[in-house]
């Protein structure tokens, strides 16, 4: 007997219930993207950022922040970073997301191509171009930022390995990291946040060998600060130290982090090893921060 409708098991027309859910996600992401911009407009000089997408935009200091703070949530859920490379067509562009993949040779390729149109651009026409005065096409190539994170390829590199260093090649991304700083790519560029690619490589958070890798045979041998404070005023290792992870401390200490320097808030790496957050860290990690071997600048 056919269903009457109104009596238990009649069939619904499921496209209100649809439409519902459909209305409910736009309504979040709307409310999402609301709160995303409200986190760059009170903490960032968007006019600023945005005139200067080959550089590290508004690096002004947020000092004694909460976690709660809107530009940590941004930073910690990677802004509209995974929206724009889902993205059909994806909003990244094809550099950024071979460095991404860690696509060494097509980054290389690119790179060389770049190299040739500065070599074959006259110094007038670079003046002339619709980017900032002096920008040349290979400094426009490796310091692009991208996404509301403003990440440049090397950070696009790091981000890469974090996600996909378990399914790809390790060595990819070592490479393709080492491509771009060979070719001039600022070691110690910044996010939006202050965040260097040496401080993203070693904050302690599932860290990669990868990662590890970069830091170690890339960015420290070229020169990147490992004391360079974000804008929360930490250093990469009072950041990473609540972490635990003994490995990325380490490799941060063999290339000179001073776990004795201001990590925020008026409390060094050293202290909330030995001192407030004691009970939170591992034996190994206390053991590691008692030797004085990070005086030295080198960690054996």
């Amino acid at each position: 007997m056919p269903a009457v409708p109104g009596r238990r098991g009649a069939p619904r027309d499921p496209a209100p219930a649809f439409t519902q859910a459909l209305d409910a996600f736009e309504r979040m992401r709307a409310r999402d993207d609301a709160v995303l911009h409200d986190a760059l407009a009170s903490t960032c000089d968007t006019a600023l950022n945005a005139s200067d997408a080959f550089g590290d935009g508004d690096q002004k200091p947020l000092l004694n922040v909460m976690n709660s703070h809107p530009l940590r949530q941004l930073w910690s859920s990677s802004g509209d970073l995974f929206e724009k490379l889902d993205a059909s067509p994806c909003a990244m562009s094809p550099f950024w997301v071979a460095c991404f993949n860690g696509d060494k040779d097509a980054v290389r390729r690119a790179v060389d191509d770049a190299r040739k149109a500065d070599m074959n651009s006259t110094h007038a026409e670079i003046l002339t171009s619709e980017t900032p005065e002096g920008v040349s096409p290979l400094t426009r190539l490796l310091e692009k930022r991208e996404s509301n994170l403003r990440y440049p390829p090397l950070h696009a590199v790091v981000a890469g390995a974090r996600c996909l260093a378990r399914h790809a090649p390790i060595a990819s991304f070592v490479e393709t990291a080492s491509v771009l700083v060979a070719a001039g790519a600022r070691v110690d560029s910044r996010d939006v946040a202050g965040h260097t690619a040496l401080a993203k490589c070693t904050n302690g958070v599932d860290t990669p060998n990868a990662c590890l890798l970069i830091a170690l045979e890339v960015l420290g041998p070229n020169g990147a600060d490992p004391n360079l404070a974000n804008r929360f005023g930490e250093t990469p290792i009072g950041a990473a130290a609540p972490s635990g992870n003994v490995g990325c401390l380490s490799v941060l200490l063999e290339l000179g982090a001073d776990p004795s320097l201001d990590a925020g808030a008026g409390v060094s790496a050293l202290s909330m090893c030995h001192g407030v957050c004691a009970m939170l860290v591992s034996q190994d990690v206390r053991e590691l921060f008692s030797l004085p071997v990070w005086k030295e600048g080198g960690c054996v």
